[in-house]
């Protein structure tokens, strides 16, 4: 599962085989947020969480979804194709 992107403590990863919808894990420490990728018509949503994580990884991977939609659209976009 390569990392596409590292801001604020989390790794964000997509798996390499893998399903839709388009997301991406986030990562910080033993957190871990899944979170379908934002479109046109919707920002970015949680989809799974982690037993250790806490609300503020909830946020903050949120928003890094959200603040980074072009890049992790482009490399959801290298493994799978247009969505």
């Amino acid at each position: 599962m390569p990392t596409v992107l590292r801001q604020d403590g989390f790794r964000v990863m997509i798996p390499t085989h893998d399903h839709p919808p388009a997301h991406v894990h986030c990562y910080r420490g033993d957190a871990l947020v899944v979170v379908i990728l934002p479109t046109q018509n919707s920002d970015a949503m949680i989809r799974e969480i982690g037993r250790a994580t806490k609300p503020r990884d909830l946020s903050d991977a949120v928003r890094i979804v959200n603040e980074n939609r072009s890049h992790l659209w482009n490399e959801w976009n290298k493994l799978y194709g247009q969505s």
